[in-house]
């Protein structure tokens, strides 16, 4: 079992289920679903609005802060909630979305906000990330128009 799929299980049952529709799968995660990784690296990031991050703290989760001090909801060891993400709005990113066969009913964000995420994070393995999907995103487009 890839460790997607077991963080994605840990996801859904410690998120109560009438959240699950306002959680969108971002990260690298959306690029395991449309076949450019194998799996994720070591951990999960599930992006929501703001009422839903607060209904999570009302919930009884606890905020810390990432390496890069924004605030998170570890919802469980290695799957982080945020509120906030650099280069993206919620709104923006929702709208894109849809659910994936295995995604156990969240919603996946679109490679093109992935990309606007990792193409401006400083990270290393961000950057050779980006890199694998504008190539991506290249091909497909170019398969549009044809």
């Amino acid at each position: 079992m890839r460790l997607l799929d077991q963080l994605l299980d840990q996801a859904l049952a410690a998120i109560p289920a009438r959240h699950h529709d306002r959680v969108v799968v971002f990260g690298s995660a959306p690029m395991v679903f449309a076949g450019l990784k194998p799996d994720v690296t070591f951990d999960l990031d599930l992006f929501v609005d703001g009422e839903t991050y607060q209904a999570l703290l009302a919930h009884g989760f606890v905020e810390s802060s990432d390496e890069r001090g924004c605030p998170r909801i570890m919802v469980a060891a290695a799957v982080e909630v945020v509120r906030t993400w650099p280069g993206v709005t919620f709104e923006d990113v929702f709208a894109a979305s849809a659910p994936a066969k295995g995604s156990r009913g969240f919603r996946l964000a679109s490679l093109e906000h992935v990309l606007a995420f990792k193409t401006i994070s400083p990270r290393d393995k961000d950057q050779r990330e980006a890199d694998v999907v504008r190539r991506a995103l290249a091909v497909r487009g170019g398969r549009r128009g044809r």
